[in-house]
């Protein structure tokens, strides 16, 4: 087994990615793909502390609480579905979590990006908007564009890339195959957060447009993101690099969402797919 340590792992991400010590990073992870950890779970964290020691790190701690019908307390809430390094790293005492009972992030706060971190969370209850967190960092990138999406040790491993800032670009582009829908508060505080979901009927189709669906248009409406990570490849946005068990792959935020946009535009059927076992979410 090969063996990793924050050491090895800050190497990695420094030489063989070229990322900056004020460097923000959205971070995707699998840990299997990374060896054994030497010193557990937080060989992560602290590989970041050594490549980023001014920038920020930030993790996905999704918990899709509210779409289960069940209540949210961002101080106590898993989130077992983003893997087992962000299920421990939220619950560290230098991170803060967004309260979103859908699609809430955590990020390492720290001296240097405390400042960055308090802009960032100051998201509303549109989990893909403007003014969500993905929203914020997509501005935020146009003006700092040292701003990546990281998929290490395996994350998504279906395909080359993707990552959930497609979805803010599919409610930018008002894509016909989803629809924004609302989830109250299961514990009757009123509540509302807003999601952009998948359609999975023709009726919600008739009920989001106002007139039939397409006739070759799948229901669920299923996507295929393969040819996203080609995309990013071929407009120079996407980093490759081997490590250990997998390879790690990283693109620009605001770069990253304008390709899509671009591509769906030129294509509105780009990433769409019939329902297959394949088909991913």
């Amino acid at each position: 087994m090969k063996k990793t340590n924050a050491q090895t792992l800050a190497a990695h991400l420094t030489d063989d990615l070229g990322i900056q010590p004020s460097d923000t990073i959205f971070l995707f992870s699998g840990v299997w793909g990374l060896g054994k950890l030497e010193n557990g779970l937080d060989d992560i964290t602290d590989a970041f502390r050594l490549a980023i020691p001014q920038g920020l790190l930030l993790i996905p701690t999704f918990s899709y609480t509210w779409c289960s019908g069940e209540t949210w307390d961002p101080a106590i809430t898993p989130c077992p579905d983003m893997g087992v390094y962000a299920d421990h790293a939220w619950r560290g005492a230098d991170f803060v979590r967004t309260d979103n009972p859908n699609f809430s992030v955590t990020a390492l706060r720290t001296a240097h990006n405390a400042a960055l971190i308090d802009t960032l969370f100051q998201v509303d209850d549109d989990c893909f908007g403007e003014h969500s967190i993905f929203g914020n960092l997509v501005r935020h990138s146009r003006t700092n564009p040292r701003t990546f999406v990281l998929l290490l040790g395996g994350a998504f491993k279906d395909c080359l890339f993707r990552c959930t800032f497609i979805h803010y670009a599919q409610q930018r582009l008002k894509v016909p195959n989803r629809f924004i829908k609302p989830f109250p508060d299961p514990a009757g505080s009123g509540r509302v957060v807003t999601q952009l979901v998948r359609m999975n009927t023709a009726e919600e189709y008739v009920q989001t447009h106002g007139q039939q669906p397409p006739a070759d248009m799948p229901f669920p409406a299923y996507e295929d993101f393969g040819p996203y990570g080609p995309s990013l490849e071929k407009a120079g946005a996407l980093i490759r690099a081997p490590f250990r068990f997998y390879e790690s792959r990283m693109a620009p935020v605001a770069e990253s969402v304008d390709i899509f946009e671009a591509e769906w535009r030129a294509d509105p059927s780009y990433c769409m797919a019939k329902p297959t076992p394949e088909a991913t979410e």
